[in-house]
């Protein structure tokens, strides 16, 4: 289709969309450029072939007079009510997953995207999150608690978009470098951290990738749609085992900014241990309990400076080192 052809199509369906009143056909030649050189049987055979091309994309024109008492000379409209869609709707629990989904884009660079999707969302009245980025505490009495979920590795994209479409990915992954090649399954979040679920074609068995260890760029090995999933895999059952089971087996101190790492609270006891002095102001020491194997690392550095690991020194090391790297992956990818 030519793009003159494209654009009275568009006038078209504007000026019958638009209109308060059903249009006849000489007002319709009137508007639309296209039409107002032509002799009368060729803008009868336009007009006839634009009507149906539109009807065809889905856009019904109705046909019928402007007067209910006189059998006029029937017009043209395209009714809203027939082409617009209902307003949305969501229940706590779709606006609780647009929240977390939200939150996960904002951190992946689809955050562009994110902020235009979210502002169509509240523009039709529904506000899936809090404009803050901090999701332990809220400004208002009507805030809405947004858990916190980030995305922010940089294999994450490439392997989201590998699951989604059903594409084979290749990496290299941290311990033995070994360049693997998978059908991704699924991508989950748990210890806060992202895994990838996938039939690894080098091992020919699932296995599960921890996200952050992706230590190359993701490339596709294949078109979408290159494998199906197999019908007797328990993706739930792989998800439940990335859970570690058992009781902490470490105690950190922690100092935490007030308000602020309301989880890292509940989890925690007030410390009584005379650090106070020693504390910038606004924060208070916190006892929390955790697995020395857990995602509670990243967990730490996800606060940024409301949190200071003040014992055991080993923790504050890890921290410490898990956010050099994170300042050196957005290094690189800028």
């Amino acid at each position: 289709m030519s793009q003159r052809k494209s654009e009275r199509l568009l006038n078209l369906a504007i000026a019958l969309k638009s209109a308060r009143r059903y249009l006849l056909r000489s007002e319709l030649r009137e508007k639309i450029e296209d039409y107002r050189d032509l002799s009368d049987e060729a803008f009868g055979r336009m007009f006839e072939r634009d009507k149906s091309e539109l009807r065809e994309v889905g856009l019904p024109i109705d046909v019928r007079s402007n007067s209910v008492l006189f059998d006029d000379e029937p017009g043209y409209r395209i009714l809203c009510s027939e082409i617009e869609l209902p307003a949305l709707e969501f229940t706590p629990e779709e606006l609780g997953a647009l929240a977390v989904a939200s939150h996960v884009w904002q951190q992946a660079g689809a955050a562009d995207q994110t902020r235009a999707a979210l502002a169509k969302l509240s523009a039709a009245g529904a506000v899936p999150v809090a404009s803050s980025t901090n999701s332990d505490t809220t400004d208002g009495a009507d805030a809405t608690f947004v858990p916190f979920v980030a995305a922010r590795e940089p294999a994450f994209e490439q392997l989201w978009t590998a699951t989604a479409r059903r594409i084979p990915a290749t990496f290299t992954y941290r311990g033995g470098a070994t360049e693997r090649t998978v059908e991704p399954w699924r991508m989950t979040y748990r210890k806060a951290a992202w895994y990838l679920l996938a039939f690894d074609r080098l091992r020919q068995e699932p296995r599960t990738f921890k996200v952050s260890r992706i230590i190359s760029e993701v490339t596709f090995a294949g078109q979408p749609g290159s494998y199906q999933m197999p019908s007797d895999v328990d993706l739930a059952a792989y998800s439940r085992s990335l859970e570690r089971s058992g009781k902490p087996d470490a105690v950190a101190l922690l100092a935490v900014r007030d308000g602020r790492a309301a989880s890292l609270r509940r989890r925690g006891t007030p410390d009584a241990a005379d650090v106070n002095n020693a504390l910038p102001a606004g924060f208070s020491p916190v006892s929390v309990p955790y697995a020395l194997h857990s995602g509670f690392v990243a967990e730490i550095a996800r606060e940024g400076e409301d949190v200071i690991v003040l014992a055991p020194a080993e923790l504050a090391a890890q921290v410490h080192a898990h956010l050099v790297g994170f300042v050196a992956n957005l290094s690189e990818r800028e």
